[in-house]
């Protein structure tokens, strides 16, 4: 089993687009603040795509580098 604690960055990512997302609706008009989202080709949900794809580029990165030394 490999583990490179890179899901940590995924983490970390998606907190900051849910916070950016909460930003932008009032949410006190949303049933509940989780439910607050990005509109579809927005910058927003271009930026969240963005990290996303990088998130899991730089995962598969560190598995083919650990799956070379071990």
């Amino acid at each position: 089993m490999l583990h490179s604690g890179s899901r940590n960055i995924g983490k970390e990512l998606a907190e900051r687009h849910i916070s950016t997302a909460k930003s932008l609706w009032k949410l006190s008009e949303l049933p509940a603040p989780d439910l607050a989202y990005f509109i579809q080709g927005t910058p927003g949900v271009c930026s969240l795509l963005k990290d996303l794809k990088w998130a899991q580029n730089y995962a598969m990165k560190n598995r083919e580098i650990m799956m070379v030394v071990c």
